[in-house]
């Protein structure tokens, strides 16, 4: 699974793919769906800690923390608590300094509620925006409270994290999603509701844990989309091995970020498609940078990748490699193969030929421990290259791009509309006809309505 400049030369040219922002905020959204209980900690963490797994919601978790957490993350006005970067030297570079990092304590360990948005500078600087995204909407509401006049909450901060949590859940649904998963699969679901699984979840019978198929498997075809490197800004490409390092954990802050990494988000979600960084192919095949992190502090490389040792692989091991922690965690957790998987609930399961992707892997899957019984990540990944289809992500968006397959599709989108459904709160119950609003800028009199990350951008560049 590891690729290499022969592979990239030998396969077919890359698929077009979703731009690289959506990669990331899938990683944004995995740590909000799973909680992490290490928090708010001056020392580093320690990742054999036992994870505390809260009910799954779509709630900025991740950001806002709990009642008590939140008062720690933000000011007494409300908006939430960002870090200065440090002057940078790097030549073009005429970023504003304040208000554009991880909000730090003095040696340099991110104050936020979940430390795994630390562990690369894109999930960093996602927190950051979504951060922006909260202190942007608290000054509006604070200056027009009819904009959301039935949004709950007992101060201007709760009031606006609410506000934020809608937008969010709708950005989720319906700009998310179908960039990453057919668009016939998840209108059947909106329709008929999930095929999948043996019952529909609602707030009386909440979802308790997420299925091991999604959180195993399914959800972590984002690995195979990283590229090798990124255009952070006009002014600097960043290779991924660096990108990786450019965290207090990965040892490229002292204590501040400097200025001259701030990413530009246009890169990510931006309008101009020529410009924007595109995922890798959704694939069997990881970028070197992402698949071994040889000489790395194991420790660290595991609270990367969201893992424990006792899962999967010693940590005093000295090369850590990503597909084979994913896959012995899948293994340990007795995930079913993709061809059970796709038997048991009547899909016609990948020919045999079509599980490998070039004719000298034949033989490995061809074993009697592998014919029939590919691993189920690995198989996701598979299916999403070989049933390749491009389409559009949304009626706005028209530009044809790959997606996962229809059992992949499937279960993300089955996930996600369970995790909103069982959400008394959610915009598919209490906020059920809600809309993203139309939201007037006093400064500029310009109109903005929050329903992409595309508006989320535009938004903050106007505001900023």
């Amino acid at each position: 699974m590891k690729d290499s400049d022969a592979k990239r030369k030998a396969r077919e040219p890359r698929s077009k793919a979703m731009p690289s922002g959506y990669v990331y905020l899938g990683q944004f959204i995995a740590h909000d769906l799973t909680r992490d209980s290490r928090i708010i900690d001056r020392t580093r963490s320690d990742p054999q800690q036992a994870l505390n797994f809260r009910p799954p919601r779509l709630d900025l978790d991740n950001l806002y923390g709990d009642g008590v957490e939140m008062g720690l993350l933000s000011d007494d006005a409300g908006h939430l608590l960002l870090g200065q970067t440090s002057a940078s030297s790097f030549e073009g570079s005429t970023r504003n300094t304040d208000h554009d990092d991880l909000h730090r304590d003095p040696d340099g360990m991110p104050q936020v509620a979940d430390p795994r948005n630390d562990e690369n500078l894109i999930i960093a600087q996602m927190h950051v925006l979504w951060s922006k995204l909260h202190n942007c909407l608290l000054d509006l509401l604070s200056q027009i409270p009819e904009l959301a006049p039935d949004i709950p909450g007992k101060s201007l901060l709760e009031r606006t994290r609410n506000f934020l949590i809608r937008h969010y859940q709708w950005i989720v649904w319906y700009d998310f999603l179908p960039h990453i998963v057919r668009l016939d699969v998840l209108k059947d679901i909106e329709r008929n509701g999930p095929r999948l699984f043996g019952r529909r979840h609602t707030p009386s019978n909440p979802i308790a844990k997420l299925p091991a198929e999604f959180t195993m498997a399914a959800f972590r075809f984002g690995h195979s989309m990283v590229q090798q490197s990124y255009r952070i800004h006009s002014d600097r490409f960043l290779a991924t091995r660096d990108l990786l390092k450019m965290t207090k954990l990965g040892g490229g802050i002292a204590n501040r970020l400097p200025a001259s990494y701030v990413i530009d988000w246009r890169f990510f979600f931006g309008r101009d498609s020529a410009l924007i960084n595109r995922g890798q192919s959704i694939d069997t095949f990881i970028t070197e940078a992402l698949y071994e992190l040889g000489g790395a502090d194991p420790q660290a490389f595991l609270a990367v990748v969201g893992s424990r040792p006792s899962n999967c692989l010693s940590a005093r091991r000295a090369k850590l490699r990503l597909p084979e922690i994913t896959l012995t965690r899948g293994s340990n957790a007795r995930l079913p193969s993709g061809e059970e998987f796709a038997t048991h609930f009547g899909y016609e399961p990948l020919p045999h030929k079509r599980i490998h992707a070039f004719p000298e892997d034949e033989s490995f899957f061809k074993q009697a421990g592998m014919r029939g019984r590919t691993p189920l990540w690995y198989y996701l990944l598979r299916e999403a290259a070989v049933e390749e289809k491009a389409e559009p992500a949304t009626d706005t968006d028209s530009e044809p791009i790959q997606k996962l397959g229809r059992i992949g599709s499937r279960i993300v989108a089955e996930t996600l509309y369970q995790v909103l459904s069982a959400d008394r709160n959610s915009i598919f119950n209490a906020g059920k006809n809600w809309r993203p609003p139309i939201i007037e800028l006093p400064s500029s009199r310009r109109s903005f309505r929050l329903r992409s990350m595309k508006d989320g951008v535009s938004l903050l560049r106007a505001t900023n």
